[in-house]
């Protein structure tokens, strides 16, 4: 209603209401990741927890995106492109967090497990959170963002002590 287009034009370029919201949601994930692209190309790249708050923040910000990742990660019967588009989407992130553990001095084989184990960490910390019913929503962000620190400290020490371990051993 608020663009001013038909059910039945959109239903020319959709197939259906399913197709339409995954291509909104791969388009928002698309513009997200040129954002942390900036975040880690930049000549002193962000922190691991930077780059934490601000995937919790733009999931916050964009609530129907978030539901439109757990629902994607969730289901089981999606089409064979409605995956490979997830996926690649998905590769991107991951590939983009996985540079910024390298820029951070971790060796590229270990920066992709921990590429993976930190952006679960923080999904699971943001379905853990985010319905909080005692807070109003200012103090659930913030709750999330302290946990996201927690959590960014212990990969940011555990991946940067072993460099400095290993540079020791050398």
């Amino acid at each position: 209603d608020e663009a001013g287009i038909s059910a039945a034009t959109i239903y020319r370029y959709f197939p259906s209401q399913q197709a339409l919201f995954n291509d909104a949601f791969l388009q928002d994930i698309g513009a997200a990741c040129e954002e942390f692209k900036t975040m880690v190309e930049t000549d002193e790249p962000a922190t691991i927890e930077q780059f934490g708050i601000k995937f919790v923040d733009h999931l916050i910000n964009n609530e129907s995106t978030f539901q439109m990742m757990a629902y994607l990660m969730l289901r089981d019967n999606l089409s064979n492109p409605v995956m490979g588009k997830f996926d690649s989407v998905t590769k991107i992130f991951f590939d983009l967090f996985t540079r910024l553990l390298t820029r951070h001095g971790v060796a590229k084989e270990q920066a992709r497990i921990h590429s993976h184990a930190f952006v679960a960490s923080i999904t699971g910390i943001i379905m853990t959170f985010r319905n909080s019913s005692v807070r109003d929503k200012a103090s659930v962000r913030n709750h999330i963002i302290k946990v996201v620190r927690v959590t960014a400290a212990l990969y940011t020490n555990q991946l940067l002590g072993h460099r400095e371990q290993d540079t020791a051993r050398a």
